[in-house]
């Protein structure tokens, strides 16, 4: 109800009474929505939370440092994702016609049912989910298309190892930000595939692991109870939030 409260804030009268009776006569139709604000609040946490969702851009550019990467992108969302990619784009051809990307809170069909729902809905899956991002192409465009509000509620992000060598390749130009505590100052967990450890050549796991966090800006002070987590999100069987 809070969140329903803070949008009517920016409504007109006329805007706001509509919303409230439309709101009255669903809490008459709806039994789930007569049932109290918490008890709504606990269900909706259970049916959108504990997800991955896989956030690719289409039509990546030449440059990984790409100060300006597009902002197409393409979500998925799956209690457990393929192996294959399906998303896959073979060099030289052009990318599928593509409808405009939809918004996260769109992916969650409850948000459809009505407007009510999808305002109490409308925050609740930043939090209970992990991000996947395979590029810092795709982390960046993402995170200029969320309010501080959204970004605040993030706290688990997923990698794939060749996030980690964009990041590489781009260091001494001007890398998209993958700053993660100052865009996602609420993360508790980075999670990244443990094929790194295959892609790296040093010569312990923990010298791979500590290249890895320094490519990523991570381990100093400010850092402290980030969770570093060696595991393949997209596998069967994911660690929980």
């Amino acid at each position: 109800m809070a969140a329903s409260k803070i949008a009517m804030s920016n409504m007109s009268i006329e805007q706001v009474t509509d919303i409230l009776q439309k709101t009255a006569l669903n809490e008459k139709q709806s039994p789930l929505l007569r049932l109290p604000g918490e008890i709504r609040n606990k269900i909706w946490k259970y049916v959108t939370g504990g997800h991955v969702i896989l956030v690719k851009n289409i039509g990546r550019p030449s440059m990984p440092w790409n100060a300006e990467p597009p902002t197409m992108l393409r979500f998925r969302l799956d209690s457990q994702f393929p192996k294959s990619d399906a998303l896959y784009v073979p060099p030289g051809t052009e990318p599928p016609k593509l409808k405009p990307a939809e918004r996260v809170s769109t992916l969650f069909t409850i948000g459809r049912v009505c407007r009510q729902i999808r305002a109490e809905t409308r925050l609740i899956q930043y939090k209970g989910n992990i991000f996947h991002f395979d590029t810092i192409v795709s982390f960046s465009a993402f995170m200029k298309s969320l309010s501080l509000e959204k970004r605040n509620l993030i706290t688990s992000v997923a990698i794939d190892p060749t996030f980690v060598f964009d990041m590489h390749l781009s260091l001494g130009f001007t890398p998209p930000a993958a700053e993660f505590r100052v865009l996602l100052p609420k993360l508790i967990s980075i999670y990244i595939n443990p094929s790194l450890l295959d892609m790296v050549n040093k010569p312990t796991d923990r010298d791979k692991i500590l290249f890895a966090m320094a490519i990523l800006d991570l381990g100093a002070e400010r850092d402290r109870g980030l969770k570093f987590v060696l595991y393949d999100i997209l596998s069967s069987g994911g660690p929980g939030l």
